[in-house]
């Protein structure tokens, strides 16, 4: 058994009550801390009802062992055993997003093609990157919400999911409610015009729904969107909620 400290990089929202985490140790190694058996839950983001699971927040893990499937080789599992240790600072997580982050899709994931990678292809997973540009899509037929990234060489990958649990929570239960599709993603994107951006992005597991030629492939999704200034203000609780 292996006590490891992760700064916590991105909480994914996933189906019913399940989510999942990632941090970066202090080699700034990627973790993806996994369950032996079933899915780590909401429940597991919060001790005696606060919140101690949320991008920047120090948390420890009991690591039993690495438990890789490529391209997932982040993957390690856990006895289920976590313990908050508090919060990194502001300019400690702009160095460490930084310090994680590649400016191009090639460079993050050299086997992808278009928005997919092949199933038991060489890693990583998980990465951070600094974009040129990106913009938020809400698909209302779908109630879907996606991002259009474009990377510092100039790529362009459309209709990427956004899986962040925070910022779902904010457009869906907050700015959607509030001012509706088509205005909300018009202030959101505003909103993000006006900061430095880094985005976690991340592969799903294989998917056999994926269009042909990349049925069982792993998509691309966005895991993490962290912006300075911070769009929650530092405080994710209002975001990773419960609820």
């Amino acid at each position: 058994m292996a006590e490891k400290i992760l700064t916590i990089t991105e909480v994914t929202a996933m189906h019913s009550d399940n989510v999942c985490i990632a941090g970066v140790n202090f080699n700034l190694a990627c973790i993806r801390p996994v369950l032996s058996r079933g899915q780590i839950k909401k429940s597991h983001l919060f001790k005696s009802e606060k919140l101690i699971i949320y991008p920047g927040a120090e948390v420890l893990f009991n690591l039993l062992s690495a438990d890789p499937h490529p391209p997932h080789i982040e993957d390690w599992i856990f006895d289920g055993s976590i313990a908050y240790k508090g919060k990194v600072t502001e300019n400690a997580w702009r160095d460490l997003l930084d310090k994680t982050s590649s400016n191009s899709f090639a460079e993050l994931f050299p086997n992808m093609q278009e928005r997919y990678v092949p199933p038991d292809s060489t890693g990583p997973s998980i990465g951070g990157l600094l974009p040129k540009e990106i913009v938020i899509d809400y698909d209302s037929y779908y109630n879907r919400l996606r991002m259009v990234i474009v990377d510092k060489t100039g790529i362009r990958k459309e209709r990427v999911p956004i899986t962040d649990f925070a910022f779902r929570n904010l457009f869906f239960k907050h700015m959607l409610n509030k001012l509706g599709g088509r205005e909300a993603v018009i202030e959101l994107n505003n909103k993000i015009s006006e900061r430095e951006i880094c985005l976690r992005l991340g592969l799903s597991r294989p998917y056999l729904n994926a269009p042909v030629p990349y049925s069982g492939w792993c998509c691309l999704q966005v895991n993490g969107i962290h912006t300075l200034p911070d769009l929650y203000d530092g405080d994710y609780s209002r975001w990773i909620t419960l609820e």
